[in-house]
């Protein structure tokens, strides 16, 4: 399998917080939360409903891999006591008893860990039935739904307040901020005129039409922070199966497709052995890339890996790399 990849950016250093912020978490009013004396502390998710809270959380489930990588990377990964089973990352994580699948979660062994808060990505579940079924528990349940980078950074920040952990999320968010900033100056350098075409395949086995990221995702707006043009431009949809002759018509500069080791595909050399891509400018100058999915298909931490990859193929096609 080949693949194009930069050297993996380790998991940042976070500090241990002082036991006084886990008091004060519960004194001090942020835009996350709402003080309500002696009746716990109600956050508000990004669907626009409320839990309560008596007390910090401490037995969690995490139902996305990128919600288990947050809450590692914000130093409570010992309170994950449940997940899903596409979690792969860190390591630890194969340790943690799985109570979902891609076909749902197993409402009762989920109901049998007693969990504190279940954190869960609306975009993996757009009908709100696995919501309502674990609501219907008795079980706080506080849904994300990141559609761009910035998304994502809010979301660590409020899984931070959540956990009792805003102290490492502002360290963690501070990082990849900067990070993201180095990359939206190199990209503001690129007239307008000139940014390349770039197509994110999802998936595409040839059976079928491509599953792409439209502009309404996280990793679509990616693409235009690192200073390419989206080839699915559309607002409307997440994640959707495009007409491949509408992707061919598009005629993409650089064609990046997901590739993982817990998740292959065969996307690029599908592409690539299809004699209908042949005149594609990407194919043409060799620019189809299999890269970390991980990297590109999830909205946590790593999500900047993907963006300083996808910043680098565009400055190639620039001339600015």
């Amino acid at each position: 399998m080949e693949m194009y990849k930069r050297p993996i950016q380790g998991w940042m250093k976070v500090g241990v917080i002082s036991l006084l912020l886990s008091t004060m978490v519960l004194s001090v009013l942020t835009a996350g939360c709402l003080k309500e004396g002696g009746e716990g502390v109600r956050y508000k998710d990004d669907m626009g409903d409320t839990i309560t809270l008596h007390y910090e959380p401490m037995r969690i489930v995490t139902l996305s891999p990128a919600l288990a990588e947050i809450v590692f990377l914000l130093g409570r990964g010992d309170r994950i006591c449940g997940r899903d089973s596409a979690c792969n990352y860190p390591a630890e994580v194969e340790d943690i008893l799985i109570v979902s699948t891609w076909q749902g979660p197993d409402l009762e062994r989920l109901s049998f860990l007693e969990p504190d808060l279940v954190l869960m990505d609306r975009t993996l579940d757009l009908s709100g039935e696995t919501y309502n079924g674990i609501k219907g528990l008795g079980i706080p349940v506080y849904r994300v739904y990141p559609r761009s980078v910035n998304d994502v950074f809010e979301n660590i920040e409020d899984v931070g307040r959540l956990l009792g952990a805003s102290s490492e999320a502002n360290e963690v968010v501070g990082e990849l901020k900067a990070r993201a900033d180095v990359v939206i100056s190199a990209a503001a350098a690129i007239d307008a005129s000139g940014r390349p075409v770039v197509l994110h395949v999802v998936y595409y086995d040839g059976t079928s039409d491509p599953w792409t990221a439209t502009g309404s995702t996280f990793s679509g707006d990616m693409v235009v922070m690192a200073g390419g043009m989206n080839a699915v431009s559309d607002t409307g949809g997440m994640y959707v199966q495009v007409p491949v002759e509408r992707l061919i018509a598009s005629d993409p500069d650089i064609i990046v497709t997901s590739q993982s080791v817990t998740w292959p595909t065969s996307s690029r050399s599908t592409i690539l052995n299809d004699a209908s891509w042949r005149d594609i400018t990407a194919v043409k100058n060799g620019r189809a890339y299999d890269v970390e999915g991980d990297w590109l298909d999830r909205p946590g931490p790593r999500c900047i890996d993907g963006l300083e990859l996808v910043n680098e193929l565009v400055m190639n096609v620039t001339g600015g790399g």
